[in-house]
């Protein structure tokens, strides 16, 4: 079965859609389908473009120039040539309200093929997203989405609390179906780290951008001088207007999961500060790693983290702070919580299990032709 994947971007870009996207095409490449994905040019976060096309571990991918874009993963690049000469059997698109996704609905709906939509979603914006990109969004809806939502073979949700979004929008809700984020197989696979001993380090991996929220890192470690916090990730336009106090230390690169493995064995604390998370993927795998998980209260996270449980929730910077102190303070009873977080995310978001409900959907969808 040959699928087409569409996304905003494709490696070596450091972008959640995409890490779903590959996990996805593994999964697919290791049972006997062929994965061809479709995205722009463009590397996240910078001014670079990737080249035309290469092949990384069995996934042919295409990139197409970006011809005009009116802000963030609303990209207008376009594939209708290489698209029929691909052919494939199923399209399957990554992000609603975006034209790539749009544009590959279409397409597949004049060629006769089935449609499989990843919503990723995107209900819950930055609060200082501009009013005009606001307004966009609710044109779209009303203009756009109801009826493209109906057309879709079947929608993924990425998370519980999509499916209310996307069924206000007119998704139909016998269409939805849930497959959560996953952590890939080195994940799975990895050596764990007891963690028997705290080293007193913070550890923050990830895009380095606004909704991030990395600042609120500085502002913790300002009153935590004791504390050595490491952000690391590629700085996606993000400049700190405070300097950084001397606790902090900043890598400001892209990484691969072997890295972020190694670096959860040096460091005792996952700090995710964002201000939206439509379901995080570094959270998984930082509790993966025996990592203990303090992140803000997004409608992602609380999916699968419960406070004092299997990891920690605060807010405020005053709250982080007072969370990290109470690790710390308590980091005998800290053992139960990383068990509880592993037993949380084995097998629950592993790879294959999420895989084998991705490949129900397309039989389905295959033999009802």
């Amino acid at each position: 079965m040959r699928i087409l994947t569409i996304s905003p971007y494709t490696y070596p870009s450091a972008c959640g859609i995409w890490r779903r996207v590959y996990l996805d095409a593994k999964s697919l490449i290791s049972n006997g389908y062929q994965v061809t994905s479709f995205s722009s040019n463009i590397i996240k976060g910078t001014t670079q473009t990737s080249s035309e096309s290469e092949e990384l571990n069995g996934i042919k991918i295409f990139r197409f120039p970006v011809k005009f874009r009116l802000g963030g993963t609303s990209m207008f690049f376009f594939f209708i040539k290489k698209f029929r000469e691909i052919n494939p059997d199923i399209i399957h698109v990554h992000g609603y309200r975006h034209p790539h996704s749009l544009q590959g609905l279409i397409l597949g709906k004049l060629m006769g093929k089935k449609v499989v939509l990843t919503s990723h979603g995107p209900f819950h914006k930055d609060p200082n997203r501009s009013i005009i990109m606001k307004l966009i969004d609710v044109i779209y809806d009303l203009l756009i989405g109801w009826w493209e939502l109906r057309l879709y073979n079947k929608i993924i949700a990425i998370a519980e609390w999509e499916i209310s979004e996307l069924t206000r929008r007119g998704a139909p809700k016998s269409k939805i179906v849930l497959i959560p984020n996953g952590i890939g197989k080195e994940f799975e696979l990895a050596s764990v780290s007891p963690h028997e001993e705290k080293t007193n380090k913070v550890l923050y991996m990830g895009r380095i951008e606004q909704v991030k929220r990395p600042e609120k890192i500085i502002e913790v470690a300002k009153q935590l001088p004791n504390t050595q916090f490491t952000i690391h990730g590629p700085f996606q336009g993000f400049q700190f207007k405070d300097e950084t106090p001397s606790n902090v230390i900043l890598k400001d690169k892209s990484y691969e999961p072997s890295e972020f493995i190694q670096e959860a064995k040096e460091h005792d604390i996952f700090l995710l500060p964002s201000v939206r998370e439509s379901f995080g993927i570094v959270g998984l795998e930082a509790m993966s790693q025996g990592l203990i998980l303090l992140s803000t209260r997004t409608r992602g996270v609380t999916q699968y983290l419960s406070d004092g449980e299997n990891g920690f929730l605060a807010d405020s910077a005053e709250e982080i702070k007072e969370k990290i102190e109470y690790i710390y303070a308590n980091w005998e009873k800290m053992e139960i919580i990383r068990e509880n977080a592993f037993d949380t995310i084995v097998p629950a978001y592993t790879q294959e299990r999420l895989g084998h409900k991705l490949f129900e959907i397309y039989n389905n969808l295959e033999s009802r032709k």
